[in-house]
């Protein structure tokens, strides 16, 4: 008894940690590092401060300010906790978190600070946040699995884009090459463990996790389409 109690804390303390590492907020942020370590050329800036000030903006527009308006809603009062376990609570958060998508966006767009088809994703995943908005007034859409789905969708047309790079990560005066399907295949499985943790945690339906894919999936095709060819 006590061996299957362990056993399901473990599983709860891991479906937690999935939950926390790949939140919703950070997802945006992952596509971006990801892009950047499997094209590195197209990363290249004449001074570092520059790759630098692509990296904060990034990360200021996509993480740190949506969290940021989150902890001042909850401060406010106006939520009762950054967890958002309520749709309503969810409204002003996904609000700002939309804003701060479409500034990025125009930003990027504006000033050419990386490869152009990361302008499809930040569309993307403003395209998805707006529709999971909007269906958040019927149903409690997991946000987690808007985000996996479009992390696998993000990363499928990065592998329509380019069929023919083989990736490659370095590491200090080493460089490992695989094949961008073993990549997407990855980020299939991280997917998945994503939206078994909502499920495993109970806080979502089957419903909500699968319309979740589909939203963030979809999104990015159109995305893709509307921005493509790169």
């Amino acid at each position: 008894m006590n061996h299957k109690k362990e056993c399901q804390n473990n599983l709860r303390l891991s479906a937690n940690l999935i939950s926390v590492l790949f939140h919703p907020l950070f997802i945006l942020y992952y596509i971006f590092l990801t892009l950047h370590t499997i094209t590195p050329v197209a990363f290249m800036f004449s001074e570092n401060r520059q790759r630098v000030a692509v990296h904060l903006l990034v990360f200021g527009l996509s993480v740190f300010f949506p969290l940021i308006s989150t902890i001042a809603l909850r401060a406010a009062g106006l939520i009762k906790s950054i967890r958002l376990e309520d749709s309503k609570e969810r409204i002003g958060p996904m609000i700002a978190t939309i804003i701060f998508y479409v500034w990025l966006f125009l930003n990027y767009k504006q000033f050419g600070i990386g490869p152009d088809i990361f302008i499809g994703t930040i569309l993307g995943a403003t395209i998805a946040l707006s529709i999971a908005f909007l269906i958040n007034n019927f149903s409690k859409i997991s946000l987690h699995c808007v985000g996996a789905g479009g992390l696998v969708g993000a990363i499928g047309t990065y592998r329509m884009a380019i069929p023919e790079l083989a990736y490659s990560f370095s590491f200090g005066q080493n460089t490992l090459e695989y094949s961008p399907n073993i990549l997407l295949a990855l980020i299939i499985i991280i997917a998945g463990l994503i939206g078994s943790a909502r499920l495993y945690l109970n806080v979502h339906k089957e419903k909500d996790v699968y319309g979740g894919y589909i939203i963030g999936f979809t999104a990015q095709i159109v995305a893709y389409m509307i921005m493509g060819p790169f």
